[in-house]
């Protein structure tokens, strides 16, 4: 029948059609183009992958010891020289040692031979000389106190906290305070008394004899006592950890009372100012960037602004990537990198931690300020 007409389709047939079979291939397409695309600006090979480094520094623990106050917690802003946390570097039991090592040599001091010799003949300077005796035995008492004051403190805080949390007796909490009570006012008093004799020592002191006698030998041995018993008030006092920089703590402090080694990193501070850019060319490598290089560099929030850096040196051996640059797609052992340290563009503000896309120009300018 040559003269039939074709039976027409009804347009909801033709859509239907469309999205059962046109939708799904033109998906299709667009999930390959997609992922084309996020593998050659993100896990492609060779591709170059940034982010802004800004100024930081590290609070280490000068010597072993124990964390006795922090003043900082984490995203908190900090000014350079600002206490962040104090570190007693001397134990209360091996102070106490010390302290009475120390007070043994005081009272051997008293009882050396020369003490006869020097009665007899200066008797003045004598007496003198054991009045200091007693300022030192004095300071040394009061030093003991203190460091056991300082304990039942922190014992008293501990009760405080436990009875906060409903996990610590009433009557505990009591003794822990009669303690603190006990050891507080006998260290005021042997205070006050030591502010006492200091100042009747420094009023009573006599004219030293101008020939070198038996007298010199005793008042060198106190003055070394003296100076050693200051060494040890001195190490006995927290040593403040000063912030280094100014910034925000982006670490985790280690928390108050734990025991730290020299060297132990306590907390992190970076700055608000970025300083350069830490770029890694993604292995296999291909082409691979010289030093003093110019390379454009493009926001992830400016996609198609492009602005110019220079390479300042390049790496020796590929590197792991951090983790902000890392394929998630990927395991971490697979991702390696050729690490490049590039310049800051002058012309725009980027925020330390920001990821940025890296391109080296195919035509490097003869010279550039840059």
């Amino acid at each position: 029948m040559p003269d039939a007409k074709p039976i027409p389709i009804p347009l909801s047939r033709k859509f239907n059609d469309f999205r059962f079979q046109g939708v799904p291939l033109l998906i299709f397409a667009l999930s390959i183009f997609m992922i084309a695309h996020l593998w050659n600006h993100t896990g492609g090979p060779g591709m170059i992958q940034g982010r802004v480094i800004g100024e930081t520094a590290d609070v280490r623990a000068p010597d072993h010891g124990e964390i006795e106050a922090l003043f900082v917690t984490t995203h908190q802003n900090v000014s350079r020289g600002e206490v962040v946390a104090l570190l007693r570097t001397l134990q209360p039991d091996r102070a106490l040692a010390a302290l009475k090592v120390l007070e043994a040599e005081v009272e051997l001091a008293r009882l050396a031979p020369n003490i006869g010799l020097i009665r007899d003949q200066q008797s003045q300077l004598f007496d003198w000389y054991e009045l200091r005796q007693d300022l030192l035995r004095t300071r040394i008492e009061t030093t003991t106190l203190q460091i056991r004051r300082d304990q039942a403190k922190r014992e008293l805080d501990r009760a405080d906290r436990l009875m906060d949390e409903g996990v610590l007796a009433t009557d505990a909490w009591e003794q822990a305070m009669a303690r603190f009570k006990e050891l507080d006012e006998a260290y005021a008093a042997t205070r006050d008394l030591s502010a006492q004799l200091e100042v009747f020592v420094s009023q009573s002191e006599p004219k030293l004899p101008a020939e070198s006698g038996p007298g010199d030998i005793l008042q060198a041995h106190l003055r070394h006592q003296e100076l050693r018993l200051e060494e040890l008030r001195t190490r006995i006092a927290p040593l403040p950890l000063l912030a280094p920089v100014s910034g925000q703590v982006t670490s985790r402090p280690t928390p108050a009372g734990s025991f730290v080694t020299q060297g132990d990193i306590l907390l992190e501070i970076r700055g608000g100012d970025a300083t350069h850019i830490e770029a890694y060319v993604r292995a296999p490598l291909g082409e691979i960037p010289e030093a003093g290089q110019l390379i454009e560099i493009s926001r992830r929030s400016e996609p198609g602004v492009h602005r110019t850096a220079r390479i300042l040196s390049v790496g020796s051996a590929l590197r792991p990537l951090p983790a902000p640059l890392r394929n998630p797609l990927r395991s971490a052992g697979d991702e390696r990198g050729l690490p490049l340290l590039v310049t800051l563009p002058k012309d725009v503000h980027l925020i330390p931690g920001e990821a940025v896309d890296l391109r080296p120009l195919r035509q490097q300018p003869g010279d550039s300020s840059l």
